[in-house]
């Protein structure tokens, strides 16, 4: 198994190599009924939040794609999370394909992912412009870090992209050691 996933953020083009030493056996444990039913609410502090997925077959067995959804099931974040090679440029053009229809419907074209997927295992994600909207976010991200202080909706936006970045890559590896 990779002791390593390449973690990017399609929008933005950020690049991180995230360890699998960053995931403590404790998180995969909570997470592992969740992705065994393909998803399903979020624990508390993360309540009122969705995860749902959906795995790859076919040409895309060995990868899977998930949301990240806030109230009313209105999706924050979507990631494709890919393990094995033979599903990587496969993969990798459901995600290029997903950004292209969110970008038309939001009249705000998403460049798709540039060049060829990086090496498995890999994770892409993709921001949605609702994630600006859910006040949420906030709340629980002021939870987790134990803020004192109110903070403007830029530092919130930031802080809760943020919390989400760590949940993406924490499902990415529950998942990748659940397909083993």
């Amino acid at each position: 198994m990779a002791d390593t996933l390449t973690h990017l953020t399609l929008n933005t083009g950020h690049i991180r190599e995230s360890p699998r030493a960053e995931v403590g056996a404790d998180i995969l444990a909570r997470l592992a009924p969740l992705v065994a039913e393909d998803g399903g609410p979020l624990p508390p502090p993360f309540s009122g939040y969705r995860l749902s997925i959906v795995r790859g077959e076919d040409e895309a067995a060995g990868s899977a794609i998930f949301t990240f959804s806030g109230a009313r099931d209105i999706p924050l974040v979507t990631g494709l999370v890919c393990w094995r090679a033979a599903a990587s440029a496969d993969a990798w053009g459901q995600m290029a394909e997903l950004m292209a229809e969110v970008g038309a419907a939001a009249g705000a074209p998403l460049p798709p992912p540039s060049g060829p997927p990086p090496r498995v295992p890999w994770l892409a994600v993709m921001l949605w412009p609702t994630i600006a909207l859910d006040r949420r976010n906030f709340e629980v991200e002021a939870v987790v870090r134990r803020l004192d202080e109110p903070v403007d909706d830029r530092v919130a936006l930031d802080i809760a992209v943020s919390w989400l970045g760590d949940a993406e890559r924490c499902v990415a590896w529950a998942l990748i050691e659940e397909e083993g």
